[in-house]
């Protein structure tokens, strides 16, 4: 997965992981259903929250709170 070989220092510079939050954070609020019943489209939105997460992003954390709620994750 592309995201996870960004460069620490685009992370840091371009604020990048606010930025993704913000995405997924507005796809789970338009296309949550599709999240939930799309397979891959859910793979990917967790990978992606998962690469979040393991950087430490809050509003990442926060999100894989929320969505763990609905979908079956740890």
């Amino acid at each position: 997965m592309v995201i996870a070989t960004l460069p620490d220092r685009d992370w840091y510079h371009y604020e990048l992981g606010s930025l993704f939050t913000d995405v997924l954070s507005l796809c789970w609020r338009h296309l949550r259903g599709d999240v939930e019943k799309d397979a891959d489209l859910r793979e990917a939105f967790l990978s992606i929250l998962a690469v979040l997460c393991a950087r430490q992003i809050p509003e990442a954390l926060h999100l894989r709170a929320r969505v763990a709620e609905v979908l079956d994750i740890r």
